[in-house]
Protein backbone atom coordinates (compact mmCIF):
# COMPACT_ATOMS: atom_id res chain seq x y z
CA UNK A 1 0.00 0.00 0.00
CA UNK A 2 1.69 3.76 -1.07
CA UNK A 3 1.89 6.77 0.81
CA UNK A 4 -0.90 8.51 -1.34
CA UNK A 5 -3.51 5.69 -0.32
CA UNK A 6 -2.91 5.70 3.57
CA UNK A 7 -3.11 9.49 4.03
CA UNK A 8 -5.82 9.37 1.68
CA UNK A 9 -7.44 6.97 4.05
CA UNK A 10 -6.41 8.88 7.31
CA UNK A 11 -8.19 11.90 6.04
CA UNK A 12 -11.50 9.73 5.07
CA UNK A 13 -11.54 8.64 8.75
CA UNK A 14 -11.05 11.76 10.73
CA UNK A 15 -14.48 12.73 9.11
CA UNK A 16 -15.87 8.98 9.34
CA UNK A 17 -14.85 9.30 13.24
CA UNK A 18 -16.84 12.68 13.18
CA UNK A 19 -19.80 11.11 11.77
CA UNK A 20 -20.00 7.23 13.20
CA UNK A 21 -17.38 5.71 15.96
CA UNK A 22 -18.76 1.97 14.66
CA UNK A 23 -18.32 2.82 11.27
CA UNK A 24 -14.53 4.34 11.94
CA UNK A 25 -14.21 1.10 13.35
CA UNK A 26 -15.12 -1.65 11.01
CA UNK A 27 -13.38 0.22 8.46
CA UNK A 28 -9.96 0.26 10.66
CA UNK A 29 -10.45 -3.36 10.94
CA UNK A 30 -11.27 -3.49 7.02
CA UNK A 31 -8.07 -2.17 6.25
CA UNK A 32 -6.02 -4.43 8.52
CA UNK A 33 -7.57 -7.21 7.39
CA UNK A 34 -6.96 -6.09 3.71
CA UNK A 35 -2.94 -5.83 4.49
CA UNK A 36 -2.51 -8.97 6.10
CA UNK A 37 -3.83 -11.04 3.64
CA UNK A 38 -1.71 -8.98 0.94
CA UNK A 39 1.60 -9.91 3.37
CA UNK A 40 0.57 -13.61 3.04
CA UNK A 41 0.31 -13.57 -1.35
Amino acid sequence: MDDAFMSRFFEDNIEVQRADKGACEKRARYVLDFRLKKLRN
